[in-house]
């Protein structure tokens, strides 16, 4: 199974966890909410992944690497990457919601 690549930035992780809605409004207030919620999730996957799922959506999403390739880095199978992703993301999205900018919908 093909995995698609994602952008190097945030982004394909922001899709993932839901936080990535257009912002309506003055185009400066949305561009700073933009990068302030680019900084919160880095700063999530930095302090509240475990060391494997932070390696994993690191190569995942801002590597742009396949599961595949990811789970070959890390020395795992493809399937044991996917999960390490999963999860990161189910954590973020927990842990975002809390600061509120999740919406809770799983992608």
């Amino acid at each position: 199974m093909r995995h698609k690549l994602v952008s190097l930035d945030a982004n394909g992780l922001e899709n993932r966890i839901g936080i990535s809605n257009p912002l309506p409004g003055d185009p400066e207030e949305a561009r700073q909410e933009h990068q302030r919620r680019i900084e919160l999730v880095r700063y999530a996957v930095k302090h509240e992944l475990t060391d494997r799922q932070r390696e994993a959506v690191s190569l995942y999403y801002y590597g742009g690497m396949t599961l595949k390739q990811a789970g070959a880095q890390m020395g795992i199978t493809e399937a044991v990457a996917a999960r390490h992703v999963y999860k990161a993301c189910d954590r973020l999205r927990r842990v975002l919601r809390y600061s509120g900018l999740a919406r809770g919908v799983l992608k």
